[in-house]
C-alpha cells in the first residue's frame, strides 16, 4: 500500500496537495511519513500536502471523532464524493455471485474482469448523460444547502458567525500538522466516558486476570451488534408501513432472523451463572461497558432532540404559508424522529441489561428509566427567554454532568450545525464547478482522440 500511494504521489509533481480517501487513514497516516523516510524506494515530493480522509461506506463504523478529522464532506476543493470505488459497483456485480459461485479461481477472475471492462465501457458511453444528470442533482442540492444555510444563519449573531468561520478556516490549516484540529466540528462539551473509551480502560486495567485477554473487545462486538439489531427493528417497522406485514413464502418463518438472535452475553445468559463458573469478571466488564454505550445513548438523545426543537423552530414554523416546504420541513423532523426512536431503544435495552446484570441502585439512580414525556421538545427548552421557563424542570439526562445543561448544548449545537452548513454549502458549491470542469475535460478528451484517428 505505501509504494503504490507513493507511486500514485510522484505523478502529482507540482500539486500543492492531495486528498488520500482510505477506509483506514486514521491508522495507516500515523506513521506513514516515518515508513517512507526510513526506505530507499518510497518516495515522492516534499511539497504535497496530504489530507486524509475515510470513505463514507466506513466511516460511520469508527469512532465518532473520525467523522471529524476525516470525512470527505470536511474536505475543502474536492465536491460531494463518498470515497469508494468498489463499493458502488457492488450492486451490479451481484448479480454475477450466482453464476461465479461454482467456478475455478481463474475462470472467477477471468469473469470478474470482463464484467469490469464493461462496467467502464459503459461508463465510458454514458458519461455525458450521467455528467448532465450529475449537474442537475448537484444545482438542486446547492439551491437546498444555501437555503438551510441561510435559514440557519438569519437571526444569527453575526459576530458569532465570523467567530466562528475563522475558527474553521484556522481548523483546516492546523490539521496538516495536527488533525485534531478539526474536532471543533463536533460537540466540544465535556461527555461521559462512551463505550470505545470503556473498552480501552477495561483492556489497559492491569487488574484484569490473564484469561480476560479480549474479553472487553468481543464484550463490546456484542453490544454493537445489539444497536444494529435495534437498527435493523426499525427498519423492519418502516417497511411494515410502507408495504404492509406478511409474506406469501411459508418457508419464512422457518428461517432464524439476526435481529431477533439472543447473544450469548452475561446480561442474557444470568449474572449468578457466570459467578457459579469462575467468569464473574465478565459480568463487571460487561457492566462498565453498558455504562458506557448508555452514555453514547443519552448523548446522542440529546443531540436528536436538540437537532428536532430547531427543526420546530424554524424550519416547521416557518413554512406555514407554503405547502412544499411544509413538508419538506416535517420530512426533516421524521427523520430525526426515527433516529430518535433507535437511540432510545438501544438506551433502555442497556438498561434491562445493567439491571440484569445487578447493577447497585446508585448506578440505576444515575441511569434512570426514559419516560415519553422526557422525549418531548419544546420551545421553552431551547430558550431561556419565553415565558413559562420558570417552572419548567429539565429531564434527568440533560444535567448528568455539569457541563450538559441545555443552554450549553443548543449553543454547542448550533455552533455545529452551522459549521457542517457552511462545509455542505462549499462542498456542494465545488461540486457545480467540478462538474463544470468535467465537461469541458469530456469534451477536450473526445476531441484529442477525435483528431489523434483522423
Amino acid at each position: 500500500m505505501d509504494y503504490a500511494l507513493c507511486r500514485a504521489l510522484g505523478k502529482l509533481e507540482g500539486m500543492p496537495r492531495a486528498a488520500v480517501i482510505y477506509d483506514i487513514a486514521c491508522q495507516f497516516n500515523v506513521h506513514f511519513g516515518a515508513r517512507v523516510l526510513r526506505s530507499d524506494y518510497l518516495k515522492f515530493s516534499d511539497t504535497i500536502q496530504i489530507i486524509w480522509g475515510i470513505g463514507l461506506f466506513h466511516i460511520h463504523g469508527h469512532q465518532d471523532v473520525c467523522l471529524s478529522r476525516y470525512s470527505p464532506d470536511l474536505i475543502p476543493g474536492i465536491g460531494k464524493v463518498d470515497g469508494e470505488v468498489l463499493e458502488t459497483l457492488w450492486s451490479q456485480l451481484n448479480e454475477i455471485c450466482g453464476s461465479t459461485r461454482s467456478m475455478t479461481a481463474a475462470h472467477r477472475q477471468e469473469v470478474l474482469n470482463d464484467h469490469m471492462l464493461d462496467s467502464n465501457r459503459k461508463k465510458m458511453l454514458n458519461i455525458v448523460q450521467s455528467l448532465s444528470r450529475k449537474y442537475i442533482q448537484a444545482l438542486q442540492a446547492s439551491e437546498v444547502a444555501e437555503e438551510g444555510y441561510r435559514n440557519l444563519t438569519a437571526n444569527a449573531d453575526q459576530s458569532l458567525i465570523t467567530r466562528w468561520i475563522v475558527q474553521a478556516e484556522e481548523a483546516q490549516t492546523r490539521r496538516f500538522a495536527d488533525v485534531t484540529a478539526m474536532d471543533i466540528f463536533d460537540v466540544q462539551l465535556q461527555r461521559a466516558p462512551t463505550r470505545a473509551e470503556m473498552q480501552l480502560q477495561l483492556a489497559e486495567d492491569p487488574a484484569q486476570p490473564s484469561s480476560a485477554r479480549g474479553v472487553a473487545s468481543w464484550l463490546s462486538l456484542g453490544l454493537k451488534i445489539e444497536e444494529l439489531q435495534s437498527r435493523i427493528a426499525g427498519l423492519y417497522l418502516a417497511e411494515d408501513i410502507l408495504v404492509g406485514q406478511g409474506n406469501a413464502d411459508s418457508d419464512w418463518h422457518d428461517v432464524e432472523l439476526g435481529n431477533e438472535a439472543i447473544l450469548p452475553l452475561p446480561s442474557n445468559i444470568s449474572a449468578d451463572q457466570c459467578r457459579d463458573h469462575g467468569v464473574g469478571y465478565l459480568v463487571d466488564d460487561e457492566l462498565k461497558l453498558r455504562q458506557g454505550q448508555a452514555n453514547d445513548a443519552l448523548h446522542n438523545i440529546r443531540i436528536d432532540l436538540g437537532h428536532r426543537s430547531f427543526l420546530y423552530r424554524t424550519a416547521v414554523r416557518q413554512a406555514k404559508h407554503s405547502q412544499h416546504k411544509k413538508s419538506r420541513a416535517w420530512d426533516a423532523v421524521h427523520q430525526v424522529n426515527t433516529a430518535l426512536n433507535v437511540h432510545t431503544a438501544i438506551y433502555c435495552r442497556c438498561r434491562k441489561a445493567m439491571i440484569a446484570l445487578g447493577a447497585s441502585s446508585v448506578l440505576l439512580q444515575r441511569y434512570q428509566e426514559l419516560k415519553e414525556e422526557h422525549l418531548q421538545s419544546k420551545t421553552i427548552k431551547i430558550d431561556p427567554s419565553v415565558t413559562g421557563t420558570r417552572r419548567e424542570n429539565l429531564p434527568w439526562f440533560w444535567t448528568m454532568n455539569a457541563d450538559l445543561q441545555a443552554g450549553n448544548w443548543m449553543s454547542e449545537f448550533l455552533r455545529v450545525k452551522f459549521h457542517r452548513a457552511k462545509a455542505n454549502v462549499d462542498r456542494c458549491t465545488e461540486e457545480v464547478a467540478l462538474l463544470k470542469m468535467e465537461m469541458r475535460w469530456t469534451a477536450n478528451f473526445f476531441q484529442h482522440h477525435s483528431d489523434k484517428w483522423r
